[in-house]
């Protein structure tokens, strides 16, 4: 519709399609959008459940590479294995954000929640080195799924005139769960093996899991053309 209206006037009916769709949404038509100052239960949700997956992968951290050698790697393995998992998210990171614009948003969560209780209870049960290629790229997919996504929904649920505020929020609480787990590991170490750490670093991120499948936050998607009032398509047609 560009080439049939002036700059100004395609400006004002742009202008229009937006009021017109933020009033839809206020009512019930749409996607949900935050409309207000005050945050939505599902920003809590998110939040949580993104504190117990990033507990879990720091409280693993300071022993993997111990535990690595324990089995037998040598130098150069450890190398190989540690640099997988960011090797493999920087392949990753952009596909599986494509696919979480198709299929949503919301239900790549649960799956990357219950992908990082498997993967890290995977690492518990390494027999030799060579187990932890793949048990590594597969920990590196469910991580580099999680932090971009979890992040598109916190901007999408913050309200307008707080969004910095909301993404400080849920930055701050991502950075006091990977400042604890190591402390958590230190803690640990007095009690258990390297093994048993992995295993006890795997059940946290189900703590974070089960209040979101019981509430189940509605999918959120990209607002579409499609969705705009009959009267605004009317006009533009």
């Amino acid at each position: 519709f560009l080439k049939e209206y002036s700059p100004v006037q395609a400006h004002k009916t742009f202008k229009t399609y937006c009021y017109e769709y933020q009033q839809s949404t206020q009512k019930g038509e749409g996607q949900t959008i935050a409309t207000t100052t005050k945050l939505p239960k599902e920003f809590y949700l998110l939040t949580a459940t993104s504190i117990t997956i990033f507990l879990a992968s720091t409280t693993t951290q300071p022993i993997l590479p111990l535990y690595i050698t324990e089995k037998g790697a040598t130098t150069l393995e450890l190398g190989i294995i540690i640099s997988l998992l960011s090797f493999t998210a920087i392949a990753t990171r952009i596909p599986l954000g494509v696919l979480a614009e198709k299929v949503g948003r919301w239900p790549i969560i649960p799956t990357v929640t219950i992908g990082e209780t498997a993967s890290l209870f995977l690492y518990s049960l390494v027999p030799n080195p060579t187990w932890f290629y793949p048990i590594r790229i597969f920990h590196a997919v469910t991580l580099a799924a999680f932090a971009p996504i979890a992040l598109a929904i916190t901007q999408e649920l913050a309200p307008p005139n707080k969004r910095a505020t909301t993404i400080g929020t849920y930055l701050t609480s991502v950075g006091v769960a990977t400042t604890v787990g190591p402390f958590l590991c230190t803690l640990l170490l007095n009690y258990v093996n390297y093994a048993q750490i992995f295993q006890i670093a795997s059940i946290i991120p189900l703590i974070g899991l089960a209040p979101l499948l019981l509430v189940r936050p509605k999918s959120t998607r990209t607002p579409s053309v499609t969705r705009m009032n009959p009267s605004l398509r009317k006009s533009l047609k």
